[in-house]
């Protein structure tokens, strides 16, 4: 051999490439039809349907389109005692269908070129060949593994029978793996004496095999062997693989064709068991096990049966795969509630692992979450996309807010999609050299397949991975299930590190306020199902039937809907479309069973109004009226607004009082002061803020020469994702908005006090009413826009008078608190921030607080705190939140912390206004709690009985005692878990029980009921 490296690499690759088009004896070419263009229709119906013969070359669409296939043939006779494939490309994805039932999907992977990349081959039963004649049909969906691109084409290119050559496809992946194993050294001047042995072999292969001669190949398999004697030792990276297939149930694709995905990658998954034995696959989301149940039981009882012989695994415990950024605390509960019972119920399999590899961040309280859900172990993969701040660690302990720790996992590969584009022995290989503790543990999780648009392994990956299970230079790897890794990793992992807190992604920080309609649907849908479960159980009271099942179905509409790319905003237009008719469809039964349950609930009283209190605190403030009653205020558009106090989670009527202190108003050429007994607002005519006074303090809460309530428009074009990402850099484009072009009092006491401020920039169309209530410490900012504006990040802007190292804001059952400073790369890339309806920034004796019904984009730098109302991105959906918009904030300023002032009070009372109804409610409390650290957050009725399922958590980070009250004849008490099942017995006595709480727990309590 003469010595030049890199030439003798070449010459090795040019012989694998020659075996690519081997893999087939002989073909015969096919005559398929085809059908019209149709809808996403039944087998049943397509098949009575007319068919065409399909001219070469014949082009299809548009996109997400149908086309059926039939295509019928005789197997030479003398092929059948072989292995036979149909050969089917029309460069979009397919399902094949036999016997009237899917059997496996094709998924050309698009605009990549290398052969194996794609699965345009259909294996035929070894019965149908021996049976010598077949007939079998495609369904055709005119899109590619992932979605859409403008330049595909979807296009007849091949339907032809073929003999398969089993020696040549062993043979070739005998000599794929060494070769790539060589392959990934940059210099091949330089060679290990591994790398230098395999060099030295595969030339000698060169040497003696031919591929157009079949008689060379015999003499290849002695040098094959001689590579493949070549074991790992004793210290070797343990990896375990397990096949995968990621389908986003929505993104590039509309929910009714990723149903067609999950059967085109599941019935591919089972077909590839029958042929690897040793193969495992695993799937999360039992919201798309639920599609298979219902759309295509073949599919679903091959699962079954895959499930009780160990190779399909289920993963994950979840409805779906969400985001877990934007979702309430108790939506996230629900995930683990019904994908938990989903599990169990169908298979008997109790979910260990909380499998999420692709969303972007974790909040601080799902360790909580997990534990009490029975998740031991979490799986993701997604913050080695940081950009600047990457994973320091494979493996940790992750302690959530309130202390609970979960074991971590994030795969080596730093994918969910590993071995794909032909990289699968890179995949190996870097799940080696990118493990970071291999001090700690040699342990590490591979999944592997093609993902996102779903498509899963191929047989290339499965048979790479039979020669890698004990091979010198890569990872001893062996398919085992999740849990099976999991416990691994556990026994074998030292000094395990911890990381406590938020997972904070440094990437898709616009998926905060991308979308802005479907994020305010999402909030609205959470509280409406909030207040039918509450009164529901109220109402059963009273002796209506709880809705029990209408509300299962809502609630699994809503957790659809917070997948990880349709909550986020990162999806098509017709994704979009769909979820706007959910949660429309939510919110119109959730007001019909709301009113049900108010109607149940009252009784006929002449000229009388209640205010229903749906929150665990008493409250006072204003409620909205279509007629008047005495002491009641005319508001601008005509209807009537009187004010009220209400007890915890009871009703009081509305009588004829006015509180003592009546909003004050006064304007000038210049601007309006609003004033009431806590505040003194001065906007100027151009709609900003430009004065501030807290009374209590006598504190000016704005700094001199500043104003409030700015709007300020960033230009918005990150580098890449442009539904997902803002970068740091639009920072540095930011451009205050002109002022009002018009500015009115329409409202002047003495209940509330309004003024109206109407903007107008580029074509975008701005109206603002800014309201001051008697009593209240906040501004309220009630918003319409008509937003016209690309690439443009829209925001709003309140300087404060207060020095603090930290902001706080609201997450899912709790808060975090986040620098306002950038001292470093860690405080920089969190340049924009999720939180949920508030934010606080505070010193001890003075702070200020925003709240927002729909918003989840927040900053706080310096002294500034910022609100992102909306954007402009146009792609993947390029009409993203054009139109019409509404929503409201509010401005808070207020002494001492934000305990002090119940910031958090004050924000769950801004989300959910009082509900009003023309008679008398019950006045008792349902349920008391004497702590301000705690929420009551959700009263429902059980699952699998009558009783009542209580839910509060500790939302400020302190510990104490409190007593839970309630008015129902409760006759026992259990603390359960978040799945309903009991932890352990607690006293009730005398109406009450007592809590001992921690910070951020969670505690569920189930009462039965006398």
């Amino acid at each position: 051999m003469l010595k030049h490296r890199t030439l003798t690499h070449e010459r090795i690759s040019k012989l694998v490439a020659s075996f690519d088009s081997l893999f087939w004896k002989e073909k015969i070419a096919l005559s398929p039809t085809v059908s019209p263009r149709v809808s996403r229709i039944s087998y049943a119906e397509a098949m009575r349907l007319k068919y065409t013969p399909v001219r070469a070359k014949q082009e299809f669409g548009p996109r997400f389109s149908t086309y059926w296939f039939k295509i019928q043939g005789v197997i030479p006779r003398a092929w059948r005692q072989g292995t036979v494939d149909l050969i089917f490309n029309t460069r979009s994805e397919g399902t094949i269908w036999l016997d009237g039932k899917p059997v496996q999907g094709l998924n050309p992977a698009g605009p990549i070129d290398w052969p194996l990349s794609n699965r345009i081959d259909f294996r035929l039963p070894s019965n149908v060949v021996r049976h010598g004649k077949f007939e079998l049909a495609v369904e055709m969906s005119c899109n590619q593994l992932f979605g859409y691109a403008g330049h595909a084409e979807f296009r007849f290119e091949e339907a032809s029978l073929a003999l398969f050559d089993a020696e040549a496809w062993q043979l070739y992946h005998d000599l794929f793996v060494p070769w790539k194993m060589l392959d990934q050294r940059a210099d091949k001047s330089k060679l290990n004496a591994l790398e230098g042995f395999l060099l030295a072999r595969l030339n000698d292969l060169c040497n003696v095999l031919d591929p157009e001669d079949r008689a060379t190949w015999s003499k290849a398999r002695p040098l094959l062997d001689a590579i493949y004697a070549r074991k790992n030792g004793t210290a070797a990276v343990e990896l375990s693989a397990i096949g995968h297939a990621h389908i986003d149930t929505a993104w590039l694709w509309p929910l009714a064709e990723t149903r067609r995905k999950c059967i085109r990658s599941f019935s591919s998954a089972l077909k590839y068991m029958d042929e690897y034995p040793e193969y495992k696959f695993s799937c999360s989301q039992a919201f798309q096990y639920q599609w298979m149940k219902d759309h295509a039981p073949s599919v679903y009882a091959g699962i079954q049966t895959a499930i009780k012989r160990g190779q399909w695994i289920p993963v994950g415990g979840t409805w779906i795969e969400p985001d877990c950024n934007t979702p309430s605390g108790e939506s996230l509960v629900r995930q683990f509630f019904y994908g938990k019972r989903f599990f169990r119920g169908e298979f008997g399999w109790d979910c260990k692992e909380f499998w999420n590899p692709d969303v972007f961040g974790y909040n601080g309280q799902l360790p909580q979450i997990m534990k009490l859900s029975g998740i031991d172990y979490f799986l993701t993969q997604k913050l080695s996309w940081n950009q600047f701040n990457k994973p320091q660690h494979q493996n940790f302990i992750w302690k959530g807010i309130d202390g609970t720790g979960i074991l971590t996992h994030f795969p080596p590969a730093d994918t969910y999609n590993a071995m794909t584009d032909g990289n699968s022995v890179q995949s190996l290989q870097f799940s080696e050299t990118n493990h970071q503790d291999l001090e700690r543990t040699s342990e590490g999780l591979l999944l592997y397949g093609w993902g996102d648009g779903g498509g899963g392994p191929t047989r290339h990956m499965l048979e790479v991975l039979r020669r890698a299970r004990d091979l010198q230079g890569l990872p001893r790897t062996q398919q085992r299930a999740s849990l099976e890794f999991f416990k691994r990793l556990e026994k074998s992992l030292v000094d395990a590190p911890v990381i406590e807190g938020e997972l904070y992604l440094e990437y898709h920080r616009a998926t905060y306020t991308t979308q802005a309609a479907n994020k305010r649907d999402n909030r609205a849908s959470e509280l409406a199902l909030r207040r039918v479960e509450l009164l529901g159980v109220l109402a059963a009271q009273a002796g209506l039937a709880y809705p029990a099942v209408e509300i299962e179905r809502l609630w699994k509409i809503v957790l659809l809907n917070q997948f990880h790319d349709i909550l986020p905003g990162s999806s098509i237009t017709e994704v979009y479309q769909d979820s706007a008719r959910d949660y429309a469809e939510v919110l119109a039964s959730a007001s019909k069973l709301e009113t049900q349950s108010l109607q149940k609930l009252t009784r006929t009283k002449k000229d009388c109004f209640s205010a229903f209190n749906a929150l665990g605190w008493s409250r006072r403030g204003l409620v909205r009226l279509q007629s008047p009653i005495s002491g009641s205020q005319i508001t601008h558009d005509n209807a009537h607004i009187a004010w009220v106090e209400t007890p915890s989670l009871a009703a009081s009527p509305l009588h004829s009082t006015t509180p003592q202190d009546a909003v004050q108003t006064r304007s000038s050429r210049d601007g309006f002061i609003l004033e009431n007994e806590k505040i003194i607002a001065t906007f100027g005519r151009d709609g900003c803020l430009h004065r501030l006074l807290h009374k209590a303090t006598n504190r000016e809460t704005l700094p001199a020469g500043t104003t409030g309530n700015r709007f300020v428009l960033f230009d918005d074009r990150p580098v890449c994702f442009d539904a997902w990402d803002v970068d740091a850099f639009h920072l540095e484009t930011r451009r205050e908005l002109p002022g009002a072009i018009q500015a009115r009092l329409i409202e002047h006491g003495p209940l509330r006090a309004g003024l109206e401020f109407s903007y107008r920039f580029d074509k975008t169309r701005l109206t603002q009413r800014i309201f001051l209530e008697t009593g209240s410490g906040h501004l309220e900012f009630e918003t319409e826009v008509d937003w016209q504006h690309r690439h443009k990040f829209l925001k709003v802007e309140f300087p404060v008078n207060v020095h603090a190292r930290e902001a706080a804001y609201e997450t899912a059952f709790g808060l975090v608190r986040r620098p306002t400073t950038f001292n470093n790369s860690l405080e920089m890339a969190q340049f924009e921030v999720p939180g949920h309806r508030w934010m606080d920034f505070s010193e001890p004796e003075f702070g200020a607080a925003l709240f927002t019904d729909s918003k989840y984009g927040y900053a706080c730098h310096g002294n500034v705190m910022r609100l992102s109302l909306l954007r402009g991105p146009t792609d993947p959906d390029p009409k993203a939140d054009l139109g019409h918009h509404r929503f409201r904030y509010a401005f808070y300023p207020h002494a001492q912390g934000l305990i002090e002032a119940e910031v958090v009070r004050r924000a769950h009372e801004f989300n959910q206004p009082l509900l009003v109804v023309n008679g008398a409610l019950p006045e008792e409390s349902l349920f008391t709690v004497d702590s301000p650290h705690l929420i009551l957050d959700t009263v429902k009725q059980a699952a699998d009985s009558k009783a009542v399922i209580v839910r509060l958590y500790e939302c400020h980070g302190a510990r104490g005692v409190a007593q839970l009250r309630s008015s129902l004849p409760v006759r026992s008490a259990v603390r359960t878990n978040l799945l309903e099942e009991p932890l352990r017995k607690t006293a009730w006595k005398m109406q009450s029980t007592q809590l001992t709480f921690k910070p951020f727990e969670i505690i569920t309590m189930k009462l039965t009921l006398s």
